[in-house]
């Protein structure tokens, strides 16, 4: 009885140190999520500024979602406006001149909970094929001797929406395409997936024209950086309780960051130097469908080939305490 006793000991003691250690590498784990999450926000962030430098701006009292209003998401001209070097973003020329950054200004916030729609606006279909080749064991079967078999016909738009708008199969015009059905399309279904929230957020401070302070954070702090911070009526959110929202703070993963944009773009005519160096070069590489002639009339522009029309990100500095302002 006391040999079984004591290994029966032996064995709750590797039980439990078993236990302890399994907890201790999976919380270890959650460090390493947290901060893979918040440095996935940086790059989230940096397109934010460099898409925002130009388009996505929105007029008080316009719906920035409405996919129909021309003054939805309007064009502007750089954080540093590109025609008088001065503070922007500013609007399209008709809008009356201004010399400040009247859409973001220098020394402010903007606080972006990141999470994943149900069905993000203009959401396409996944397939691999849109339009398989018709055989007698594809979809849409159809026998030998049927004038379809094997044609690569293009019976369907490529691609395809992810909701139905009116493209039903048989009806390959588009004709029950409304205005209706494309709206639905357009607009998306904008809700939170409940197992997305609270997980990760950025937050951008305007340091000057073009440099920008980045939190990156993994947590459910919603990027509020403390309690005094959050407007009564964002506080319910958290419960109107400040140790809840201490709580979460506590085992939040913070990354800060100092970014410049640059409204430097590559070039229209950027060519793929080594494109003539022989015939065992990737073909599609080097001269892929829909490729447009250069001057010289033997050139093609190449999958590199890029606009980047929202300027780029200069240069990336990492902060290694928090900042005084962000």
């Amino acid at each position: 009885m006391i040999i079984i006793a004591g290994i029966s000991a032996l064995l709750a003691s590797l039980t439990l140190t078993f236990l302890v250690r399994m907890r201790a590498d999976a919380e270890e784990m959650q460090v390493v999520l947290r901060e893979s999450q918040a440095r996935i926000m940086l790059l989230a962030a940096c397109n934010w500024i460099q898409e925002s430098s130009r388009i996505g701006w929105t007029p008080v009292g316009v719906d920035p979602d409405d996919p129909i209003d021309p003054a939805a998401n309007k064009e502007t001209f750089g954080w540093i406006d590109v025609r008088d070097n001065k503070l922007g973003p500013k609007f399209i020329v008709s809008d009356p001149p201004r010399d400040d950054d009247r859409l973001f200004p220098v020394g402010t916030a903007r606080r972006f909970p990141m999470y994943v729609m149900e069905r993000p606006p203009y959401a396409i279909k996944l397939n691999v094929t849109y339009n398989p080749i018709r055989t007698a064991v594809s979809p849409e079967p159809v026998p030998e001797s049927d004038p379809a078999f094997g044609m690569p016909y293009l019976r369907y738009p490529d691609p395809l929406p992810a909701v139905e708008n009116g493209w039903s199969r048989g009806v390959a015009d588009g004709a029950n395409v409304t205005d209706t059905n494309f709206a639905f399309w357009a607009q998306g279904d904008i809700r939170a997936r409940g197992n997305s929230v609270d997980m990760s957020w950025f937050r951008v401070w305007r340091e000057s024209g073009a440099t920008f302070v980045v939190t990156c954070g993994a947590g459910g702090t919603n990027g509020f950086r403390r309690w005094s911070e959050i407007p009564p009526m964002e506080r319910a959110r958290f419960g109107d309780d400040s140790r809840l929202f201490e709580s979460l703070l506590a085992n939040e993963i913070r990354l800060w960051y100092r970014v410049e944009w640059s409204a430097a773009v590559m070039g229209m005519d950027y060519h793929l130097l080594d494109h003539s160096l022989g015939s065992n070069r990737d073909h599609y590489m080097v001269w892929p469908l829909n490729a447009s002639h250069s001057t010289a009339g033997h050139e093609y522009r190449t999958q590199t080939h890029a606009r980047n029309m929202g300027g780029t990100i200069r240069w990336v500095q990492r902060l290694t305490t928090e900042p005084t302002h962000w």
